[in-house]
């Protein structure tokens, strides 16, 4: 703190503290000078609209405000730089560019203020690209906002040279200066990346905007955020659960994660009700991300069901420990069949979400997972069948999930997939099939007891070593009288 005495109106003495930059130490210091800047550009604005051209004195007071509003962000950026972040550093020094531009453009130093503005230019629409969505909108709709000012120098340091000439800047034209300003600015761009790099890093567990099917979404509701990242955990401990013993502590994880995203959908809802105060922008980043949140919930139940699936195929065919066994009970092939229906209505679900069919790999999965459950489903009807003994109409269901297989084959080969994951299922239809003949015949000539005797055969069979035999072949050569 520095102290100098000064004399008052009564010759009192008293003393002014002047503080240096590096003894900031509250946010309010910062936005003290940024409102001395807006307010002296606010001001400046207010007098420019009720002068008229030939008043100079209020002309030459404008031209002053500007000065001041340009000296403010000048300290702002000097101070942000000392006491600030890398990122604020760079915010307040677009801002004095900004500032300087329009101070220059009033005093009519065309060239300089075409600087100032591209400067600026570059600096906000760099910034446009990290930060959380409202940042970014600012940034962008600043950078939207200096084009005009950038184009009307451009016209007037052009006329100054040559009153003939007819100057028209496009788009395009502005791209090219601004580019050609960033090869003169290399260290400020280079500034400006790692900015934008540690931005996004930075925000990247914040979950401000999501990434999906090409574009960016950003995420403005709080709670819609909190409810997302409540669920990212979760995944990450599903999928280390990859035992079947651990299904129960997999069910448990499933079952918050759709709580969660419930959540997610009902904060979603709430701002689609509210959107009537919307643009139609917001309204269609609202309607994506609720597609979003909705194709992850479903893809998730589908996964919950496969693992179920897969449990309930081990204690189906008789795979878990014979302690397990005791404790579940026998699986039907009916509860298989209801699964595969729950599967096939997820995927359609799936399918039905507003701009799916647009994603040629996501159809693509659903079409042929879609044929494969179809098939899979059939084959465990006709066990149904088959177990209560309707063989026939079972032989009926395994012709039929032995053509959906067929079409499946058909659409990996049409799609380039390896079809290596369906010779199990296309070899478990065919023994079913042999086996439910079989069972046919038995019935047919000896009755229901003979196929309950030839499944004990079958039984004992498989518990025996492999090299167990029913009978030798081929039987051994014996000598006959000829």
């Amino acid at each position: 703190k520095n102290k100098r005495k000064h004399k008052g109106p009564r010759h009192m003495a008293f003393a002014i503290y002047r503080r240096d930059f590096t003894t900031v130490d509250d946010r309010r210091h910062f936005e003290c000078f940024a409102l001395s800047a807006d307010r002296c550009w606010a001001y400046a604005m207010q007098l420019k609209s009720e002068y008229e051209s030939e008043d100079d004195r209020k002309r030459y007071r404008v031209i002053r405000k500007f000065g001041k509003a340009a000296y403010w962000a000048d300290q702002l950026m000097k101070l942000c730089l000392e006491r600030g972040t890398k990122k604020s550093a760079l915010q307040a020094d677009g801002y004095r560019s900004l500032m300087q531009g329009n101070f220059n453009m009033e005093r009519e130093d065309w060239d300089l203020a075409m600087d100032s503005f591209i400067y600026a230019r570059i600096v906000f629409e760099a910034l446009s690209k990290a930060g959380d969505p409202h940042e970014r909108d600012i940034c962008k709709r600043k950078a939207e906002e200096i084009d005009p000012s950038i184009r009307y120098c451009y016209y007037n340091f052009k006329m100054d040279q040559d009153e003939k000439a007819q100057v028209n800047l496009s788009a395009k034209d502005i791209i090219r200066l601004v580019e050609a300003k960033k090869k003169t600015e290399k260290t400020l761009v280079a500034n400006l990346n790692d900015v934008v790099e540690a931005t996004k890093k930075a925000l990247a567990s914040k979950l401000y905007h999501i990434s999906w099917r090409g574009r960016d979404i950003p995420v403005h509701n709080p709670k819609t955020r909190e409810f997302l990242l409540t669920a990212n955990p979760l995944l990450d401990q599903i999928s280390h659960k990859t035992n079947n013993t651990e299904l129960k502590q997999k069910l448990a994880l499933f079952n918050k994660l759709f709580l969660a995203y419930n959540k997610t959908l009902q904060s979603i809802k709430s701002d689609i009700q509210r959107q009537s105060e919307a643009t139609q922008e917001e309204q269609a980043v609202i309607k994506i991300l609720h597609a979003y949140v909705s194709y992850l919930k479903t893809s998730q139940l589908i996964e919950r069901d496969l693992a179920i699936v897969d449990s309930l195929v081990a204690n189906y065919n008789g795979e878990v420990s014979s302690t397990e066994n005791k404790r579940k009970r026998k699986i039907a092939a009916s509860d298989l069949g209801i699964l595969f229906d729950r599967l096939l209505d997820n995927l359609n679900n799936l399918e039905n979400l507003p701009g799916i069919d647009e994603n040629e790999t996501i159809t693509n999965d659903i079409t042929t997972k879609q044929k494969k459950f179809s098939a899979l489903r059939t084959f465990y009807l006709g066990k149904h069948f088959e177990d209560n003994h309707s063989y026939s109409t079972a032989l009926q269901f395994y012709a039929k999930a032995e053509s959906l297989l067929e079409k499946t084959y058909t659409t990996y080969k049409k799609l380039s997939m390896n079809p290596k994951e369906l010779s199990s299922v296309q070899a478990d239809i065919k023994r079913a099939k042999m086996n439910c003949l079989a069972d046919k015949i038995i019935f047919d000539k000896m009755g229901e007891s003979a196929v309950a005797e030839k499944g004990k055969i079958k039984s004992n069979f498989v518990k025996t070593s492999v090299s167990a035999k029913i009978f030798d072949f081929p039987p051994s050569l014996s000598q006959v009288v000829c």
